[in-house]
């Protein structure tokens, strides 16, 4: 624009730019919302496929390598599918941020304990599956023991080796019970 021009005209222009982008902007987001949910219901379907047909190729492989269900469901399933979780928590623990550690780690956890174990409970209600939550003692103590211990190393928002050997230890424990477990 030239100088000459007077300034109110250059600010009205100026307006009209403005108002325009943003009456722009506002149409696509909602095609963009509608994109979104439609493609997370499509990946969700094509994601259920796929767990299908890979239970069905790791039930085939535990019985061949002789691994029982129990230790799958309880060891190497969460072990090998929050891999980059714990890389992450591992990441941040390095770095000094203990607190994004732990939030990484034990969310996930209360995820599944507050959120999905419900939820499947409810399902396998509803589909007449028998689906419970009986533990034996030993299941019942593991379990016990490993959420006092988690709670105590973390209530001081300070952490020690030995504290972190000593879940690694309620770990493997829980691994020895899960291996030794008669399906």
């Amino acid at each position: 624009m030239a100088e000459d021009e007077p300034s109110s005209f250059r600010e009205g222009s100026r307006e009209r730019k403005v108002s325009t982008a943003v009456k722009q902007d506002k149409a696509p987001d909602h095609a963009n919302l509608s994109v979104a949910v439609l493609s997370m219901v499509i990946w969700t379907g094509l994601a259920g496929a796929v767990v299908y047909f890979l239970l069905e190729a790791v039930t085939t492989l535990l019985k061949s390598v002789g691994i029982s269900k129990i230790f799958f469901a309880l060891i190497i399933l969460p072990v090998f599918g929050k891999l980059f979780e714990h890389w992450t928590a591992i990441t941040a623990a390095l770095k000094g941020n203990l607190t994004g550690a732990f939030n990484v780690a034990a969310g996930s956890a209360l995820q599944i304990a507050m959120g999905v174990l419900p939820l499947l409970l409810i399902i396998s209600h509803a589909s007449g599956k028998h689906l419970d939550m009986a533990f034996d003692v030993s299941q019942a103590a593991v379990i016990l023991s490993g959420t006092v211990i988690i709670g105590f190393a973390f209530s001081d928002s300070q952490t020690h080796w030995l504290e972190g050997l000593v879940i690694l230890f309620i770990f493997m424990l829980s691994a020895l019970l899960a291996w030794f477990q008669i399906a």
